[in-house]
């Protein structure tokens, strides 16, 4: 049985779901240690920035904790950021894991301590239960090479590319440029995914990457889900992505197993991967 602790790093959750998604966890084989702000509540958040640095820090503390996953996401994981220890963080390697808002943990952490962290679903999108997140889960775990599968995943621009991953929620990852927790995007493959934003905010928010100068170190980018994600006045997503790529040539795919309520694949942030459009073939494995 692995021990994994389990955080609340953003927004106040409410116990009943939270505990759902805790029995599946439990059924997959893990034995869930709960952090004491886990469902605690400071306002809209689940505890004091304090608080909730302190839950983080004491499972990394812990030999017994193995890995640690985030119960939900929301907003203002980003205010932990200057409060994390990353040198405790470093000298006591845990796995984390989560998704959303938590992508700014996950790659501020990768960009301060070299350590892979990992993107998948919070604890409450466990819910249902699914088996294909449940086996990436485990084969993220292990360490296993592994390969995506293709089914419904789109070829925007042709090309093949291998790199470090980067990436997660667009909005919440934007929150790290220009800061000193910003990962290294020189040679990355970005992946992204969205929730509920227009195609003027995507388009936004990828613009806040363009002019960072991301789009001139990646090797290529590799879109999720974009769930429940409206189109205004006709311009689709596709070529919104599209227009503001026209001067590179990396390769971009849509529509990759990972997002807001949909099964998962776990992408190692930090960890290697192969994009190859023409394969068909997106490999990751979990070496930085």
């Amino acid at each position: 049985m692995v021990n994994v602790g389990l955080i609340s790093p953003s927004e106040s959750i409410a116990r009943k779901a939270g505990e759902k998604g805790i029995r599946v966890l439990s059924s997959w084989g893990w034995t869930p240690v709960r952090g004491d702000k886990l469902y605690g509540r400071y306002g809209f958040l689940a505890g004091t920035d304090a608080e909730r640095v302190k839950d983080i820090h004491q499972f990394v503390k812990d030999s017994r904790i193995e890995a640690i996953f985030a119960i939900a996401g929301g907003s203002n994981a980003n205010r932990l950021l200057p409060l994390l220890d990353y040198a405790l963080i470093r000298k006591n390697p845990k796995q984390f894991y989560g998704m959303s808002d938590v992508s700014t943990l996950l790659n501020a952490i990768h960009a301060k301590t070299s350590l892979i962290t990992y993107h998948g679903p919070n604890v409450l999108h466990l819910r249902k239960g699914d088996t294909f997140t449940r086996n990436y889960l485990q084969q993220a775990f292990s360490g296993d090479v592994f390969r995506v599968p293709w089914r419904q995943m789109q070829v925007l621009r042709h090309g093949r590319c291998n790199g470090h991953l980067l990436g997660g929620n667009l909005e919440a990852v934007s929150n790290l440029l220009g800061t000193p927790y910003n990962p290294l995007w020189k040679g990355a493959l970005f992946f992204w995914e969205e929730i509920k934003e227009t195609n003027a905010e995507i388009s936004r928010l990828l613009m806040n990457y363009k002019n960072a100068g991301v789009f001139d170190k990646i090797k290529g980018m590799i879109i999720g889900k974009l769930y429940k994600c409206s189109i205004r006045n006709g311009m689709s997503i596709r070529r919104i992505i599209l227009d503001l790529t026209k001067e590179y040539d990396f390769p971009i795919v849509m529509n990759a197993p990972f997002g807001h309520f949909c099964p998962n694949v776990v992408l190692p942030i930090g960890g290697r991967s192969v994009l190859d459009t023409r394969e068909k073939r997106w490999e990751i494995g979990n070496k930085v």
